[in-house]
């Protein structure tokens, strides 16, 4: 009874690669369809007319730490959500990688991160991560109601790992969902993303050229070639024009 869902998953694996491509803004964002941590299917297609995010995630990731550990994602969650916001928390990692995520894990990871976002959604065939071509965690994208990508990147514009320099940086998403919110064109629509490698099973997805293997805590490699400035300390990043 297994040989039709195994073949199922491999179909949509094989068409997630097809259609792979370096998504830009502008440009009409796949939908998908992926289990949540409590159990759920979530297709993404039922948030039509509403703005979603979606945001690339790994719990021993350092780089996605530094926005969790003192509260900064969940409150932006919660203020994301309470504007009628979707907010999609997707977790590529696959389930031969010690990061992996079983769904009674994710659902405690979940209650005790205090997360705040619609869902947790489990990846572990890289389906989604395939079709948006996601390469760090974290690395986010928006979306508007017309289901265009109007942002995709990084979160902020400061690659480094501590927690304390979120005051200070410049958040790239938080900008892009004011700008669409004020009926304006999102001023920085692209930049670099960085962070912890995406862990696709082996082979699932071909990483863009000048990107680097790290481990769930090790430094931060962009994959879209950013310029880069710095500060006090940490290293801001920005895409470079």
């Amino acid at each position: 009874m297994r040989k039709p869902a195994i073949l199922l998953t491999s179909l949509l694996i094989l068409v997630a690669q097809i259609l792979r491509a370096d998504i830009k803004c502008g440009e009409k964002a796949p939908s998908f369809v992926l289990p949540s941590a409590n159990g759920t299917i979530i297709n993404t297609e039922s948030f039509a007319g509403r703005y979603v995010v979606l945001e690339w995630f790994n719990h021993n990731c350092q780089y996605v730490n530094k926005f969790y550990k003192n509260g900064n994602m969940q409150k932006w969650q919660a203020d994301a959500v309470s504007k009628g916001i979707v907010w999609l928390v997707v977790d590529s990692t696959n389930p031969s990688n010690p990061d992996f995520l079983p769904p009674k894990t994710a659902r405690t990871l979940f209650t005790a991160n205090k997360m705040a976002a619609t869902a947790l959604l489990l990846d572990e065939d890289g389906i989604a991560g395939t079709l948006y071509g996601a390469t760090n965690t974290p690395e986010v994208f928006l979306i508007n109601p017309d289901g265009i990508l109007i942002y995709q990147g990084a979160i902020d514009d400061n690659s480094s790992r501590n927690p304390e320099d979120v005051a200070i940086s410049h958040n790239y998403l938080l900008a892009a969902i004011d700008d669409a919110l004020a009926g304006k064109p999102v001023a920085e629509p692209t930049t670099a993303p960085y962070g912890c490698e995406v862990k696709y099973l082996p082979g699932r997805y071909s990483q863009k050229s000048g990107q680097k293997d790290s481990d769930a805590s090790g430094s931060a490699n962009s994959a879209k070639s950013p310029s880069t400035r710095q500060n006090r300390r940490g290293k801001r990043v920005k895409r470079a024009s």
